[in-house]
């Protein structure tokens, strides 16, 4: 049952911090935000408890890891996702010079949705020591929250 805030229905998506949303559902049983979220795809109240990939974006011309990135999605998807929406310029830019030929590889499988991150950046420093000319090293997508330059591999 919808909880009732002033006479008007609560949304019933939780907030980023687990705790019930505070907004008035006027879309439905969600507030304006969470409904344009669910929309996109971008909130899933089940997203906590979901595992999920650390996985690497392939040129298949050469062989060469350019992109590491997460999802709780399937990869099949979560590939199409970057190839209709690229998620930077730099991606952008190189889905274009190698003409969308471009493959998902997982790296890791089973990672817990709190674990993510670590994983990701762990993912990342690797390839970068390996000497992978990775596209979200500059700044493209959420690369390193949380590292400072200073803490980043140097490029090979």
């Amino acid at each position: 049952m919808t909880a009732v805030l002033g006479g008007r229905p609560q949304c019933i998506a939780l907030a980023i911090s687990g705790r019930p949303c505070n907004a008035v559902a006027n879309t439905g049983d969600m507030c304006k935000i969470h409904a344009e979220r669910v929309h996109r795809e971008a909130y899933r109240p089940d997203r906590k408890y979901e595992p999920g990939i650390v996985y690497a974006l392939v040129d298949r011309r050469n062989g060469e890891v350019r992109y590491i990135g997460q999802t709780t999605m399937q990869p099949g998807q979560r590939l199409a996702g970057h190839l209709l929406s690229p998620p930077g310029m730099a991606v952008r830019n190189w889905l274009a010079e190698c003409g969308r030929q471009v493959d998902i590889k997982v790296l890791r499988e089973g990672v817990p949705n709190d674990g993510l991150d670590d994983a990701e950046h762990a993912e990342i420093r690797a390839h970068l020591q390996a000497g992978c000319a990775l596209l979200n090293e500059s700044g493209v997508t959420k690369p390193f929250r949380g590292y400072p330059a200073s803490r980043r591999p140097p490029r090979g």
